[in-house]
C-alpha cells in the first residue's frame, strides 16, 4: 500500500531541502538572514506550513537559490558577496536586506534579474 504525504509533510519535506541547499551555498547565518529568521538554530521554523512566517521566508530562500544558480554553483563565494553588498544601484543596501523586507514577489524578481546580469558580466 502505497503512503500518501499530507500537505505539511510534503511543505516540510521540499522545504526542508530548500533550507538545506541554501545553508550549503550560502551559508547558516545569510540562510537565517535571507529567510527572515534572527537565528540559525530557528531555520525549523519555516519547516511548519501553518507559521505565518513560513511561506515569505520560504519564497525569500527560493529567490536566494535562484540567484546562486545565476552565479553558478561553482561561483557560489560571488553570489554570498553579491547578496552582502552594499550597492547605490539599491538605494544604499544590500541585496539580501531587499529581499528579506519586500514583501511583494515583483521586488524580489527585480533583485534576481539584476543578478543575473551582474554574474553574466
Amino acid at each position: 500500500m502505497e503512503q500518501t504525504l499530507t500537505e505539511a509533510e510534503k511543505w516540510a519535506a521540499d522545504t526542508g531541502q530548500l533550507v538545506a541547499e541554501c545553508q550549503s551555498l550560502l551559508g547558516r547565518e545569510l540562510t537565517a538572514y535571507v529567510g527572515g529568521v534572527d537565528d540559525p538554530r530557528h531555520l525549523g521554523r519555516v519547516l511548519d506550513h501553518e507559521d505565518p512566517v513560513a511561506r515569505a521566508a520560504r519564497d525569500r530562500l527560493e529567490t536566494a537559490r535562484r540567484i546562486v544558480r545565476a552565479f553558478s554553483e561553482s561561483r557560489a563565494a560571488s553570489a554570498r558577496a553579491w547578496l552582502r553588498g552594499v550597492t547605490p544601484a539599491f538605494g544604499g543596501r544590500a541585496p539580501a536586506t531587499i529581499i528579506r523586507s519586500s514583501q511583494a514577489r515583483s521586488t524580489r524578481e527585480d533583485i534576481y534579474r539584476r543578478a543575473e546580469l551582474f554574474a553574466a558580466a
